[in-house]
């Protein structure tokens, strides 16, 4: 009996050392604050443009229906537009592309209803000009009132701007590095976006709107673009920017490799382009599977463990790569049209209200 309460009183005494050892509790503060931090991380989510025109002949899903796992919804694509009374090279209105098969008042009436979602999903409007009306040929500070006016009214949520014009090199930094900080001057409850083919010039206009810009993805489709992600990372933080992925260009086998990558860095942003694209029709594979593939292997990632990663894609690039030169052959197109490929007078003078 006395070695039995002997041997009570000795656990009791090392429990009680153990509860009050220093290192000990250290190590357990340290544990905690980890697990508050972890739960403190934003959530990482998808980014995926929703194209309003026909791509292949297919037309697109109306905007209502994006899928509720895609948080940021830029609408591709918005052009700057001249209006009626506007100087030379002083345009100020806007306007979305005229090759869109929904009107304007549809498109409103489906960010209308994505807004009503008990969801945190946000509609953004998707920036390129266009080769009629360029940036530099924009009276900035009075075309971002104008669209930031307009976007409150829509329901837009904020701006994706697209690092991509044709306007002079001389006045590609400043431009952009104006349109970015006039939009929070006017929009400061508006998040702004940029995306990104890594041109000469944007570094330089990222490290000039660091403090402007919400988040940037990159979008050099055809490889795993580990180097724009080091580059911007270096000005904005690596959870700040995101690698972009394209139906059938960016095989299963590379985004499998880019999700790892962007986890393992701490991203919490990845890019689809785009829904219009991810469809049977388009892809020769499931409706969705680009979009799953995202949501498999990057949102249910966590950093460093890729468990979750599926290591062989269900469907080889030989497949998709066959499928797709064998559509093309036969339809003489397929779901890579550019937007802006066509005549952009057109566009505008078109351009539904």
């Amino acid at each position: 009996m006395r070695c039995l309460v002997s041997a009570l009183i000795f656990v009791g005494v090392a429990s009680i050392w153990r509860d009050n050892d220093p290192k000990r509790s250290h190590r357990k503060q340290l544990e905690s604050q980890a697990k508050l931090l972890k739960s403190q991380q934003p959530k990482k989510q998808l980014v995926a443009y929703w194209e309003g025109y026909t791509e292949g002949g297919v037309k697109p899903y109306p905007i209502e229906e994006v899928p509720e796992d895609v948080k940021y919804i830029p609408i591709a694509f918005i052009a700057p537009l001249m209006l009626p009374g506007d100087q030379p090279n002083k345009a100020t209105g806007w306007t979305f592309d005229a090759n869109f098969v929904y009107s304007k008042q549809e498109i409103i009436a489906g960010i209308k209803k994505i807004n009503e979602r008990d969801t945190d999903q946000l509609v953004l409007l998707s920036l390129l000009d266009c080769p009629e009306v360029q940036w530099h040929q924009v009276d900035i500070p009075k075309f971002a009132e104008n669209i930031v006016a307009d976007a409150r009214e829509m329901g837009i949520k904020g701006f994706d701007l697209d690092l991509e014009s044709g306007m002079p090199s001389k006045v590609f930094k400043d431009k952009f590095v104006s349109l970015a900080k006039n939009l929070k001057k006017f929009g400061p409850e508006m998040i702004v976006t940029m995306v990104s083919m890594g041109l000469p010039y944007d570094k330089q206009i990222v490290s000039a709107v660091k403090d402007d810009i919400f988040h940037l993805t990159t979008m050099r489709y055809w490889d795993t673009q580990e180097d724009l992600f080091t580059r911007f990372s270096e000005i904005l933080g690596p959870e700040k920017v995101g690698i972009g992925v394209m139906t059938i260009t960016t095989s299963p086998e590379m985004v499998n490799t880019i999700a790892e990558f962007e986890c393992d860095r701490g991203s919490n942003i990845m890019m689809l382009w785009s829904l219009t694209r991810d469809v049977k029709p388009c892809s020769y594979t499931d409706d969705g599977y680009w979009r799953t593939m995202l949501n498999t292997k990057f949102v249910g990632c966590e950093a460093g463990d890729t468990s979750l990663v599926q290591r062989k894609p269900p469907v080889s690039l030989s497949y998709l790569n066959a499928t797709l030169s064998l559509r093309d052959r036969e339809s003489g197109s397929g779901c890579s049209q550019d937007p802006w490929s066509i005549k952009q007078s057109e566009n505008l003078a078109m351009a539904k209200n």
